[in-house]
């Protein structure tokens, strides 16, 4: 027990630094997560012996319904929503055309039987969520046309769809027949009780959460009980639970629920954990001599998605969207392999009616090359593109990212001259929407208040909307919640060391003056000096 807590925590700190080297490297993160799982394995360092397929066929299930809900959880709707379509498109009919192009390829080129052929390609057709993300956020890659909006919500949403035609592709090769209305009717029952499911229990919870008064931190309980729930509950009824727990976590991630940021940070952080944890299991149950021994399919295959499958599927659904031709390139470099195939590979592996580990090793290998191939290169690749939005920021397109909590800062210079020099906050006149947010005067750093005198030599941070840029002083950003001990109470009633600089109510913003009554719902800004 101990020895393996030891394990565990040590497995865990690694991780944590990796991403620290891999930052350095310009290397993905979840490489390194792997390595550090192959390394501890059979073949590796520890010689840990652990070929356990179905044990970790569930263990990494389980996390990869954490990885699914965060997926949808994390992401910003506002920032989505003009490119949902083409999105929703790619993450169901490219993941479809993905699979099929690939499956011919195994069949025609590799000789892979019929079926065989479309599992493989099945298995390896969606984009990894946990890949993408890493990189967007990484490396802060902001692309135009909300192109990173766009790869956010089809790598978290096209899991689903190739876990579906996994379990299709396993079903016919149970059966021995391929039935197309039999196909189509799994399908449409998969999709539809997944989405009924999903809109059903999202509904629920959100009322749950708005109407029950729960302890500090139970929100965060009932919602993991909501995720899991919509995994099983839709998988019982024969729906596809991965696609229920996606659309459940995006309309809880969106809703107005108190506390919703905070719980954004909490699964963000479970999202960590699960993502280290599917990733280190996969390289101790890996073998890396079988790696080897299955590296030209799986190079082949790699190289047929990259250069073929992945780039045509994206052009015949991009293109009638009148995407650039810069864009659906970047976009289908972006098509990096991940976790969720080599899980779909250990289901296939540990099934009935397949038992063939080779395509594990087939899988592990094409996600390795892609993460590292394709991950560390989608910055350089959307740079030679043009698509880098300079101006952009990419952590508005997660929900944990407010831009109405974001103000523009600027620092002005009283000079002697300056009409303002020896003027009361009150008294001088600033533009219209801008508010003095701190003034430096030598090493200090004062909050400003209507009768702070402005003198020469101060330098003025002057702040109106629209920025993340952080000067000396604490920013903090909330939301007024039903038991918040503001709500209801007016500005020049409330006690507090900080400056409110912004409310936003309704989606309007204004800058609040002593009569503002704060309401629930609101976001508030409000600036601290430094240690307050």
């Amino acid at each position: 027990m101990v020895s393996a807590l030891i394990l565990v925590s040590a497995v865990l700190i690694l991780c944590v630094l990796g991403t620290k080297l891999a930052d350095r490297s310009g290397l993905p993160s979840l490489i390194l997560f792997i390595f550090i799982g192959m390394l501890a394995g059979s073949d590796g360092i520890l010689g840990i012996e652990f070929e356990d397929y179905i044990a970790t066929e569930k263990v990494c299930s389980i996390a990869l319904i954490f990885i699914m809900f965060y997926g949808g959880f994390g992401t910003k709707w506002e920032a989505a929503k003009p490119v949902a379509k083409s999105a929703i498109l790619l993450s169901s009919l490219g993941t479809i055309m993905t699979a099929l192009l690939t499956a011919a390829f195994c069949h025609l080129v590799l000789k892979m039987e019929i079926l065989t052929a479309f599992l493989a390609g099945s298995v390896v057709s969606s984009t990894d969520a946990a890949s993408v993300f890493s990189i967007l956020k990484s490396k802060k890659l902001s692309l135009k046309y909300n192109t990173d909006s766009l790869l956010e919500i089809e790598s978290g949403s096209n899991d689903p769809f190739a876990y579906m035609l996994t379990t299709i592709a396993l079903s016919m090769m149970a059966s021995g027949s391929i039935s197309p209305a039999g196909i189509l009717i799994d399908i449409l029952l998969q999709v539809g009780v997944g989405c009924a499911f999903g809109f059903l229990l999202a509904f629920a919870s959100i009322w749950m959460l708005r109407k029950l008064r729960l302890p500090e931190g139970f929100g965060a309980v009932l919602i993991v009980a909501v995720a899991l729930l919509s995994y099983s509950l839709t998988s019982a009824a024969r729906g596809n639970g991965y696609l229920a727990a996606y659309i459940t976590g995006i309309m809880l991630g969106n809703a107005d629920i108190s506390g919703r940021k905070q719980l954004v940070s909490f699964f963000s952080g479970l999202d960590s954990i699960m993502q280290i944890l599917i990733f280190f299991l996969l390289g101790l149950v890996s073998s890396p001599h079988e790696i080897i021994r299955n590296a030209i399919p799986a190079i082949a295959i790699f190289l047929f998605m990259t250069v073929i499958a992945r780039p045509v599927s994206v052009f015949l659904i991009m293109k009638p969207a009148r995407a650039t031709t810069m864009q659906m390139l970047t976009i289908a470099w972006a098509g990096l392999r991940g976790a969720s195939a080599i899980v779909f590979a250990i289901t296939a592996a540990v099934n009935p009616a397949y038992l063939n580990t080779d395509i594990v090793h087939i899988v592990f290998m094409i996600v390795i090359i892609s993460i590292i191939v394709q991950g560390a290169l989608l910055p350089a690749v959307s740079r030679k593109a043009k698509m880098i939005d300079e101006t952009g920021n990419v952590m508005k397109t997660f929900s944990d990212y407010n831009d109405k909590d974001a103000i523009q800062f600027i620092n002005f210079p009283v000079l002697p001259e300056s009409p303002w020099r020896g003027k009361a906050i009150k008294d001088a006149v600033f533009p219209e929407g801008v508010i003095v947010a701190s003034i430096e005067r030598g090493d200090q750093t004062l909050l400003p208040r209507g009768n702070t005198v402005i003198q020469a030599g101060d330098t003025l941070i002057l702040g109106m909307r629209d920025t993340t840029e952080r000067h000396k002083a604490n920013f903090d950003e909330f939301t007024i919640g039903r038991n918040h001990s503001w709500l209801g109470k007016s500005l020049k009633d409330i006690r507090t060391d900080a400056l409110i600089l912004l409310v936003t109510r309704d989606g309007k913003d204004f800058i609040p003056n002593g009569n503002t009554v704060f309401m629930k719902g609101d976001d508030v800004l409000t600036v601290s000096a430094q240690g307050k």
